[in-house]
Formats: structure tokens, C-alpha cells, sequence
């Protein structure tokens, strides 16, 4: 009873992870007593009348999404997959889940799965609301901000959604407004710090960028997203020692870690530690095209270019070990896939080592190694969202 009471008199960001608390621990419990008996969860799942396993599942992903875990919650969206389980509730969450991906044309598609499933109209309207605003070109946007923050429903949602969404529309002064709102309102929260720390580095304030990233692995130290890209504004400004930690930390909590092993790789070059790098490129495995995607977007990084990211890092390697052939039938690999990549065509066509190679054999760093950070274009991707009546398709920025 008392938790029940605590659970309503909590705000009301924080409603729905109470109610998934409260759900799951009873569950986990007794899993828990039961061990391994098979027996005692065939039959409390008989006794329920639902779908224990599917259900679990679902309440995990729950608890992953109210923490920010996408990696966490991607992995339980796939045993449910994986088990069988295909419904309304389903479709929700895996809306939910590609909005908070930023893949919006998805989480259009999986919005209206669920509406046709039956799922609740309302909860269908206001993720529909969520996935326009987050598009950057929701009509009046400031008076349909305004009135979903007062009715207080999921009031963290809204603020990342509308604040993506003034992202993806380059209205940074709006974002940054939007965001230090939200960080007044939940200083525990990870990911309005994450947010801030993406609009410094498009502000060009990498002092700030590198403050908001450590203020959101303070919040929570496992927040993938912002270990990989202070990890990579750590090494555009030469401190690959302390990027590696990081880029090893994000490994170790993301969904799929390729992204974070080619960034501890050139901290390795960088640091003149060839030998570790080829080491690990070794043990490196190429993921399935749409497990990278996921955790791109996770992290933020641009999926344009992305799947060529390990060709191109061992025609680097190979050249900063003056191994030309190898380095050429490396880097002709990535621009077949990537004809418009620059870098590796200079680098091919000119034999240039990577920027700052092995330290060991130079007395110091080339003239055009400054430690000046330009910020990453923002990507562009189509977008579909559900508004109730008709599905609608437009191209649109994608959020960071």
C-alpha cells in the first residue's frame, strides 16, 4: 500500500517508471526464489493467464527506457522478438524506441502497427505528437510544447522530443533554452547534459561540449552516448590516453560496441602503440548492418560512411607503418562503398600517414595537426510519423 501511495504521489516524469517498479519487482522476486524450476514459472505464468516471459521482457525494456538505456533496452525489445511476443504493447515500445533512436520513419511505421493492434488512442496521439515534434517541423511548436508541459504527462519525454526537434531545425538558442529547463527540473537525469554537450560542440564550445559529457557520466557513469563522444572530442584534441578509457568504457555498455573499438584503435595509433592497434583490429568482427545502425544512432554518430569505418581504419594503420599496397587496397575498398570520401582519397592518392602516426618515430606533430575541433554536419534521413488519420512522409535534419 505504501508504495502504491508513493508511486501516485510520484511527479509525473516519473509515474511510469514507478508502475513498472512496482510490476516488476514482485515478478523478479520470484523468479528469483524459484531458481531454475521450470515448473514453478510454467505454472505461476498459467496462474497469471498472460505471457511471463514476453511480459518480462516488455517491463525490462520499460525500465531501460526510464533509465535512458537504450542498449539495454534495444537487448530486451529482441528476447521479446525472439520469444514470440507480437501485439499492441509491442509496437508501442518499439515506436518508442526508434523516436528515442531518432529513427522517425521506423517508429512511424511501428506507431501505426500498434494504432491498427488496438493499442490506447491516447497513448497513440501523444507518441504521435512526440515523433512530429522531434522531426523539427511541427507547426506552432512552442504553443504545443507549452501545452504538453502542462498537462504533465511524461514531462521528460516531451522535453527530449521538442528539444531534438529544435536540434534537428538548427534552432540551437531554442535547444539550449529548452534544455537547461530540463536540467533545472531533473538534475539526476544523463541525457539533457548529453544533449547540451552535442549543441556546444555545433556552438563550437568544446570547453562546454566536454563539461556537459562529464556532467552526464557523473549522473550515470554507464551513459554510452556521452563516454563515445567525450572520448572523441578528447581525441580531436589530442588526448588519446584519456579517450581510450572512455571509448573502452562505452564498449563494455553499448548495444554494439564496433563503434567504440575503432575509436580505442586510433587513440592506440595516435598514441604510436601500433602493434596493440593491429592487435585489436584483429579481433574485430564486422556486425550485421542493422545492429551498427542502432548503435550509431545510439551514440550519435552519422550512419553515412559508417559501414566502411573499419576498412578505412586499417588502410590507416597500414600507411602510419609505411605499408603501401596494404593501406591502398584498404582505403580502395572504402571508396567504392564511399566514392564522395575525401580524406581517404587524399590519403590514398597522396601516401600521407595518419595525423600524428607513431610517435616514437617523430620529434613532433605536422604543422596541420591542430587540436581545433569542426563539428559533424547533422545527418539527413526520411521521416514518417502517425498523426491519427494518415501516414505522412517528408525528409527532414535528424536530430544529434
Amino acid at each position: 500500500m505504501a508504495a502504491n501511495m508513493n508511486a501516485a504521489n510520484a511527479p509525473p516524469a516519473n509515474r511510469l517508471i514507478g508502475f513498472v517498479g512496482l510490476t516488476l519487482c514482485p515478478i523478479e522476486n520470484s523468479v528469483e526464489k524459484a531458481g531454475s524450476s521450470k515448473t514453478v514459472v510454467a505454472g505461476l505464468a498459467a496462474a497469471v493467464g498472460f505471457d511471463l516471459p514476453g511480459a518480462w521482457c516488455l517491463a525490462r525494456v520499460r525500465s531501460a527506457l526510464g533509465d535512458d538505456d537504450l542498449s539495454s533496452a534495444v537487448r530486451w525489445l529482441d528476447r521479446a522478438r525472439g520469444i514470440g511476443r507480437d501485439d499492441a504493447e509491442l509496437a508501442f515500445v518499439t515506436a518508442r524506441i526508434e523516436r528515442k533512436l531518432g529513427r522517425l520513419d521506423e517508429a512511424g511505421t511501428a506507431l501505426e502497427r500498434a494504432a491498427n493492434l488496438g493499442f490506447d488512442p491516447d497513448a497513440i496521439t501523444f507518441e504521435a505528437r512526440l515523433i512530429s515534434a522531434q522531426s523539427g517541423s511541427m507547426p506552432n511548436v512552442q504553443g504545443e510544447l507549452a501545452r504538453l508541459l502542462a498537462a504533465g504527462q511524461e514531462v521528460r519525454e516531451v522535453a527530449e522530443a521538442f528539444s531534438r526537434g529544435h536540434i534537428a531545425a538548427y534552432r540551437l538558442d531554442d535547444a539550449m533554452g529548452l534544455i537547461e529547463i530540463w536540467q533545472e527540473d531533473f538534475p539526476d537525469d544523463p541525457q539533457p547534459h548529453y544533449l547540451a554537450g552535442r549543441v556546444s560542440e555545433h556552438r563550437s564550445d568544446v570547453e562546454r561540449a566536454q563539461k556537459e559529457f562529464r556532467a552526464a557520466l557523473a549522473a550515470n557513469p554507464e551513459h554510452a552516448s556521452s563516454s563515445y563522444n567525450l572520448a572523441r572530442v578528447l581525441l580531436a584534441e589530442r588526448r588519446p590516453e584519456e579517450a581510450l578509457a572512455l571509448y573502452e568504457a562505452c564498449a563494455e555498455v553499448l548495444f554494439e560496441p564496433l563503434p567504440a573499438l575503432i575509436g580505442a584503435v586510433r587513440c592506440l595509433r595516435e598514441m604510436g602503440r601500433l602493434d596493440d592497434a593491429r592487435s585489436r583490429l584483429e579481433r574485430i568482427e564486422t556486425p550485421p548492418p542493422e545492429r551498427l545502425e542502432i548503435a550509431l544512432c545510439i551514440v550519435g554518430d552519422p550512419i553515412e560512411g559508417a559501414f566502411g569505418q573499419l576498412d578505412e581504419e586499417w588502410g590507416r594503420l597500414e600507411a602510419a607503418e609505411r605499408h603501401w599496397p596494404a593501406a591502398e587496397r584498404r582505403f580502395a575498398a572504402v571508396l567504392e562503398a564511399q566514392p564522395r570520401n575525401w580524406r581517404v582519397r587524399y590519403a590514398s592518392a597522396t601516401r600521407t600517414p595518419p595525423r600524428c602516426g607513431n610517435r616514437a618515430r617523430r620529434r613532433k606533430p605536422p604543422s596541420n595537426c591542430g587540436s581545433t575541433m569542426t563539428p559533424r554536419p547533422l545527418s539527413t534521413a526520411p521521416i514518417g510519423w502517425w498523426t491519427g488519420s494518415a501516414r505522412i512522409r517528408r525528409t527532414s535534419r535528424r536530430g544529434i
